[in-house]
């Protein structure tokens, strides 16, 4: 079937792939909701820097969000990348603390990457994270015309492993794409098999990441280590899971074995 768009199953999507990141490991305190007529604050007058479609901005106006709490860490969807506060963004935009092409540059990436502007139907989700070693952040690019979302240089582990696979059919080629409710499942999907995993209530790690931010390789059995306590908790039989346990043992282990462990996985180019 080919994608099509659809606000409303989209911000179901996301909504759900949200309360599954809370399941797991997240404090569901960060996720806010929008008022039954969206977020005052997002208008086509405060967004207009950015540039883009009116289907862009009424989506952004009516989804949910991991909040960006001031003096907080802000926990990660996927491995080094958190998805965008475009409420916070769009109220920085507002009260001039922010330039839109830098928030543009930050969520889609360089020009170069994509054959010039990115469309004004695209919108970016994350800001990336170098995950596995990549030399530019994750780009991840929804897109309201199509109904799909692109990754721009999706590691190929990611591109094996994922369930479902990306489509191969489509006109525009930036990199794997998958329609809308299918890549959260497939972000899911890696979290459920623990090729993703969270190391506490913030941060997300993979299981290929081997050398990164840290003088001298993650420590071998690193990762094994945080499988095997989220099995011991019934992971990922969610009626059998503990999540408040899990994450202490984790918490309890890793400060035992791995003293230095906080240093490991830092997101930063080289």
């Amino acid at each position: 079937m080919e994608p099509v768009y659809s606000r409303d199953e989209c911000i179901a999507a996301i909504r759900d792939y949200y309360t599954f990141l809370t399941t797991m490991f997240m404090d569901s305190a960060f996720i806010i909701e929008p008022p039954q007529d969206g977020w005052p604050n997002i208008t086509p007058e405060a967004t207009q820097g950015l540039g883009k479609t009116d289907a862009v901005i009424d989506l952004l106006r009516h989804l949910p969000y991991i909040v960006s709490k001031p003096y907080s860490n802000h926990p990660e969807g996927l491995p080094g990348g958190t998805f965008i506060d475009w409420k916070h963004v769009i109220e920085k935009l507002h009260n001039g603390e922010a330039h839109p092409e830098n928030e543009l540059l930050a969520s889609e990436g360089t020009e170069d990457q994509f054959d010039g502007k990115i469309p004004a139907h695209c919108i970016g989700l994350v800001h990336g994270g170098l995950l596995m070693g990549n030399e530019e952040p994750d780009v991840i690019l929804l897109d309201t015309s199509s109904g799909v979302v692109y990754w721009m240089d999706c590691p190929a582990k990611v591109r094996e492993t994922a369930s479902p696979q990306p489509s191969e059919d489509e006109e525009i080629r930036w990199g794997p794409c998958w329609p809308i409710r299918h890549f959260f499942e497939m972000l899911k999907n890696q979290f459920r098999q623990l090729n993703f995993m969270a190391k506490d209530a913030n941060d997300v790690i993979d299981i290929w990441t081997k050398d990164t931010g840290y003088p001298g390789p993650i420590p071998e059995g690193f990762t094994d280590t945080i499988q095997a306590i989220y099995r011991e908790h019934g992971w990922p039989d969610v009626a059998r899971y503990q999540k408040d346990n899990c994450l202490t043992d984790i918490k309890k282990e890793l400060g035992e074995k791995y003293p230095e462990h906080h240093l490991y996985y830092s997101r930063c180019s080289t």
